[in-house]
């Protein structure tokens, strides 16, 4: 599964970076050249369809819609 993430991390971002993970927590470490866009909020297998992620990113000063906080959020299921 370790493989899995990697691969959709850098088909989704960039091959130009490097991602470390651990197979005991739920962590990742993703380093690369660039700017700060916004960090991972929300990240959960769905309930109903185990072969699903859904994953929620808030935004650091970007456009957007905002959510119940008033933060600038995204939702993304996998």
């Amino acid at each position: 599964m370790e493989d899995v993430f990697h691969r959709l991390v850098k088909f989704s971002l960039s091959d130009y970076m490097s991602i470390r993970s651990w197979d005991d927590v739920e962590v990742a470490v993703i380093e690369a050249n660039g700017y700060f866009l916004g960090e991972v909020s929300l990240a959960r297998e769905d309930a109903t369809r185990h072969d699903r992620q859904h994953a929620g990113i808030t935004w650091k000063n970007t456009p957007s819609y905002f959510d119940a906080k008033g933060k600038q959020s995204s939702h993304f299921t996998f």
